[in-house]
């Protein structure tokens, strides 16, 4: 697992001069696109970072989308 440095809050995150807040305990972030989706679990972070992969290159384009997960001690981490 990597961990980011940035200024980290409760379940919030400030990357590239934005801040995304969530009350989840995972997210899929993208430094170009800010905050694409929430989950309750990993298996529906998956999901929706491939639903995201999937409609951005049916539009000819790519997904720069990453699951990140809450922890308590670290703050938001990417997941691999």
């Amino acid at each position: 697992m990597k961990t980011y440095s940035a200024k980290i809050t409760p379940r919030s995150i400030t990357a590239t001069a934005m801040t995304v807040g969530s009350d989840h305990r995972f997210i899929a972030y993208g430094s170009v696109r800010g905050l694409v989706a929430e989950a309750d679990t990993a298996e529906e972070i998956e999901k929706a970072v491939k639903r995201d992969v999937y409609g951005c290159r049916k539009q000819g384009g790519y997904s720069d989308a990453q699951p990140y997960q809450w922890d308590d001690q670290a703050g938001w981490v990417a997941l691999e």
